[in-house]
């Protein structure tokens, strides 16, 4: 799929913010009556099945075995392991103790600890203007 036409990066990155905004008020809707583990287990169960049917829809491969190394799994595992498994779960319960609006002045920190680590983990660097907002 491709998907380079003008500004696709900040469209992209908007719509998904747009959603996330609403998963996040129905997740703390739904964390009311049930737990976040399970939350978090229907939620990830469902994207697996999603994700294939999409996947098998298009004629793509989960992963082209030709272009993935060892370390490429290790990397995507542990990331599945901490976002997907320790930091969503962690989230949902703060959910449920501090409700959306404070969840979402809470995760403005979220993009200082990405720039961090980008810098940090990638060797990512903002210019000027970007740090600016730009």
């Amino acid at each position: 799929m491709n998907l380079s036409f003008p500004y696709a990066g900040e469209i992209l990155s908007l719509s998904s913010a747009l959603f996330w905004a609403l998963a996040v008020v129905m997740m703390k809707r739904v964390g009311e009556k049930i737990h976040p583990v399970s939350i978090n287990l229907f939620k990830n169960a469902t994207g697996v099945i999603l994700i294939s049917m999409t996947l098998y829809i298009i004629g793509e491969p989960l992963i082209n075995p030709g272009f993935v190394t060892r370390e490429d799994y290790i990397r995507l595992i542990a990331s599945a392991i901490i976002g997907m498994g320790l930091a969503d779960i962690i989230f949902l319960h703060s959910l449920n103790i501090i409700g959306a609006g404070i969840s979402a002045l809470v995760d403005t920190v979220y993009s200082p600890f990405v720039i961090l680590f980008a810098y940090l983990l990638l060797g990512e660097q903002l210019s000027a203007i970007q740090f600016l907002g730009g």
